[in-house]
């Protein structure tokens, strides 16, 4: 049995000893002299319960690795996101966010500048498309002027020019062979030798008005079919910005902008798990782990709490005593270690759901401890509540 149904049953034991005792003084009183609406005599809810902090957490890292900074002391007081612990490799990431917020930054602004410059970027296009419609119109005159027909004739001539002449080579080639062992002097020799040049030199110019009549047909449909291409890329690329920015680069740009903000994010959670912020302003109450130990992901690295404020907790209340407690109810609160002092304090809230312990249903309660005159508390301390009955 606690403490809290002990007295609980003293009382009661002490309460009925003297009704039975005032029954056996007194005469009793019959049905018409008894009172009506007597006051029922209620005891004071009395529990037991512990100091808490206003606030307090376990602090640990949801990835492992190797504690490189311890950056507080034990009992040392620290304010909300200060940093207090760091893993290794932190330099590392932080260089990798770094690099990506740069890099987030420049596409950031060059997908800026081109919904900025969207009408200037148009016009340079339009303007690109005006030329090369010129260049295809020239061309294209050249190119409807071909006679194919013509050119057909005049190739062919120019190949049986080129195969006449190449027999004459063949034939200035096998006279000279008669005389190619006379002296080098020789007249006969020489004239056979310059009906040779003189059929090498046809040959050539053969070969060459034939080529001349490729190259320039040729020229003219090369010509023709790259102002096509011109003119059909520079369509392309205006209409790309008929109706804003460039599609292409605005697609590529955005999807370059989501990409490196999700790396961003990515690293930022990354820095966080290898960082303890204090969640809160408190004080550093234990630290378990020391520098170079490896903390594994959910072990408990610090405890911090707000021991500005102290509270009262009990889960000592049944089902019959909850009822008769309410918010803002007061209290007076007796510490074991300080026996004989008593402080106030008011029922911050009431629990509405139950814990069972050996069949007993039981709920919580927290009680604000007023500031003035309080004991040296400490976390954990003992205590014994007894609410004050409501009016």
């Amino acid at each position: 049995m606690n403490k809290k149904k002990y007295i609980f049953t003293v009382l009661v034991v002490v309460v009925a000893f003297v009704l039975s005792a005032c029954a056996k003084n007194e005469e009793p009183a019959t049905s018409s002299e008894a009172p009506l609406n007597a006051p029922v005599i209620t005891s004071p809810v009395i529990a037991e319960g512990a100091v808490v902090p206003s606030q307090d957490a376990v602090l640990s890292f949801e990835s492992g690795g190797t504690v490189a900074h311890i950056l507080v002391e034990k009992g040392e007081w620290v304010e909300k996101g200060e940093t207090l612990v760091r893993l290794d490799n932190q330099a590392q990431v932080e260089a990798e966010l770094k690099a990506a917020e740069l890099e987030l930054l420049t596409a950031t602004q060059a997908l800026a500048d081109l919904q900025q410059n969207e009408s200037l970027d148009r016009e340079q296009y339009r303007q690109e498309l005006l030329n090369a419609q010129l260049l295809f119109n020239t061309a294209q005159e050249d190119y409807d002027a071909l006679d194919e027909d013509a050119f057909q004739d005049d190739l062919e001539d120019a190949q049986e020019d080129v195969i006449n002449t190449q027999q004459d080579v063949e034939d200035a080639t096998a006279d000279l062979e008669e005389y190619k062992d006379l002296d080098e002097d020789n007249a006969t020799r020489k004239r056979y030798e310059d009906a040779l040049k003189d059929a090498q030199d046809d040959l050539n110019a053969a070969v060459r008005r034939k080529t001349e009549t490729q190259v320039d047909h040729d020229e003219v449909v090369n010509t023709y079919q790259k102002a096509l291409a011109v003119l059909t890329v520079a369509q392309s690329e205006y209409d790309k910005r008929s109706d804003g920015p460039d599609v292409d680069t605005l697609a590529q740009l955005e999807a370059q902008v989501d990409s490196l903000e999700t790396r961003k994010t990515a690293l930022q959670e990354q820095l966080a798990r290898m960082t303890l912020e204090a969640p809160f302003s408190g004080q550093v109450v234990e630290i378990y782990l020391q520098e170079s130990e490896f903390a594994a992901p959910g072990q408990p690295v610090v405890v911090l709490a707000d021991t500005k404020q102290w509270f009262v907790e009990t889960d000592d209340l049944t089902e019959l005593e909850v009822v008769r407690i309410g918010e803002d109810q007061m209290v007076t609160v007796e510490a074991e270690s300080f026996p004989g002092e008593i402080f106030s304090g008011t029922v911050e809230s009431v629990g509405d759901f139950p814990s069972i312990d050996q069949g007993d249903v039981l709920y919580t309660v927290r009680i604000k401890l007023d500031d003035a005159d309080l004991p040296a508390l400490k976390w954990g301390m003992s205590v014994t509540i007894t609410f004050q009955e409501q009016e």
